[in-house]
Formats: C-alpha cells, structure tokens, sequence
C-alpha cells in the first residue's frame, strides 16, 4: 500500500499577476519541518538566474496530512525557488514566462511524508543523508532546535550499537534516521546535542563514538551525561581522570592520524566508561577486539 496518493497536478503560467496568488501560498506554509534547513546563499543563487532569464519549471509539490483532527499542508518539494520568487514579487521584477508545477499529494502520517520528500531529488541527485536525518528529526518539535549533523550521528551510532555490540536485526540505508520515531531515543539526543552542538569537539562525532556514547546511556544515563560532557571539556578541565584520559587518548589518534578501526575506537570508549564508574585511571589504552570481541557496555 503506498505511503502518499497524489490528489491533482496543476500548471501555473504568466508573470506577476498570474502567479502571484500561488507563490504567496506556497509561501505560506512558513514552517514545515519536513524540508531540509534554508540555504541562504541557494536561495540568492535562484533568485539571481531567475532574474537573469535562466528559469525553467518549477517543480513544486505539497502534502495534506491529518494532525490533530485537522488537515494541515504541509511543502515538501519549492522551498528556496519559492522564496527566489516571492522576493522578486516584491520587488517588483518578477519576468513573465515562467512556469510552476504543483503537484498535491495526500499522507496518512508523518512517515508518508518523509517518504514522499525522499523522492524529489533523490539522494544520488541532490538530497544529503543530513537532509533525509533531519527530515525525520524535525517532525518531533522538541528536536527541531538540536544540531542536525549531531543528531544524524546519534542515529547511527545507536544503528552501529544494536548490530555490532547487542546483534539485533537493524534498518540500511536512509531508512535507519527512522529511529527518530522512537520516542524513548529522543533523551539521548537531547543529552548528546547539548554536549556536542557547539561544534568544538568534533572528534567525537564518530559513529564508534556515539555508539559507546548510547551504550554508557542505557547503562547510567545521569552518570553517562557527566561523562561525555567532562570528556568533551577536554583540556579545559584540571581534574585528571578516565574521562580526561579518553580525550587524550582520542585527541592522539586525531594528531597523529592514526587509523583506527571503528570497533577499536569504541572499546577504547568502553574502557574509559569502566575506568570512569571504577575511579580508575587509563594508563594503557590497547584493546584488541579481534581476539577478545567488543565489550558490551549494556545490554
């Protein structure tokens, strides 16, 4: 059974006065989470071709979904061309000639929706999995302010978890940033946004990283929260422990442009939790998974 129905298919053609009425609708639909997030320069980039006489069709499209008893319309496909058009609008210098496919299609419920998105620019043409990740995250209202490149590796982090470490059956491809539907996840994402959105320790946003990262939350998530916030102070800190002694050791790998594999790297993180939870120190960080398996931080 499909996910989304497609209602009508509409062609707008001409200049200001014939076009206006659907740009401004189009428009109107000021905050869909579904979209991916504005690109200013894209968006001027548009609007500069289009005022240049380098338009073609516009490709838009819509989706009707139910939410709280009521119909909402939700844009999914004409976010920057839209705007690139209404700026232009209001400036008077709107050519003629131009042309605007709109196309309304029907969805059950959010997934519907994020189906349909998939489909315009598929990921090999235009679309990121960044694109797809928030797309999935920016449905839940609680998770549209989080960083979205933080979050995309929280999901595959967890993936990366329950297949290597816990062995369960796992989505592939774009289909994993589904996890966001899993409301029980929606605190680690919280916890991992709030220590890594400021862009300053991204060499733990590995997907061996956060896959350690959500073993240690379903462990402890209070104590887990307290150690990745001290390990990604890093230097910043004076206290001398396991955390201080996984920066270093992470920090290392990165200076030294060790290759490491991913299995590797996220023992070493296991390590540290243990050493963490024991007030141990790390002195010696070898791991061997090859031989010993990856250590399961919690079940």
């Amino acid at each position: 059974m499909s996910v989304f129905k497609r209602l009508k298919s509409e062609l707008f053609e001409g200049g200001s006065k014939e076009l206006a009425e659907v740009i401004n609708a189009h428009r109107s639909n000021n905050h869909t989470p579904v979209e991916r997030e504005f690109d200013a320069k894209w968006a001027l980039d548009l609007k500069d071709r289009v005022e240049g006489g380098k338009a073609v069709t516009f490709m838009w499209a819509v989706a009707q979904m139910p939410l709280s008893g009521q119909i909402v319309s939700l844009r999914v496909n004409g976010q920057h061309s839209s705007w690139a058009l209404a700026e232009l609008l209001k400036e008077g210098k709107l050519p003629g000639n131009l042309a605007i496919h709109l196309d309304t299609y029907s969805v059950a419920d959010q997934d519907g929706a994020v189906q349909l998105f998939r489909q315009f620019d598929a990921r090999k043409s235009a679309r990121s999995k960044e694109d797809i990740s928030g797309a999935y995250q920016c449905f839940y209202e609680s998770l549209r302010d989080c960083h979205r490149g933080v979050l995309k590796v929280a999901v595959e982090g967890i993936t990366w978890y329950r297949r290597e470490v816990q062995e369960m059956p796992v989505a592939s491809g774009d289909d994993i940033y589904m996890l966001f539907n899993e409301v029980r996840l929606h605190p680690f994402f919280l916890m991992m946004n709030e220590i890594l959105k400021d862009g300053k320790s991204n060499e733990l946003k590995r997907v061996p990283v956060l896959a350690a990262a959500y073993g240690t939350w379903l462990d402890d998530a209070k104590e887990a929260a307290d150690f990745w916030r001290l390990v990604a102070l890093g230097s910043k800190r004076t206290e001398e422990d396991a955390a201080a002694d996984l920066d270093q050791e992470i920090m290392r790998i990165r200076d030294e442009k060790e290759k490491i594999n991913a299995r590797d790297l996220y023992a070493k993180c296991a390590k540290a939790w243990d050493g963490f939870n024991n007030h141990i120190r790390i002195t010696n960080f070898k791991v061997n998974t090859k031989k010993k398996g990856l250590p399961v931080i919690a079940a």
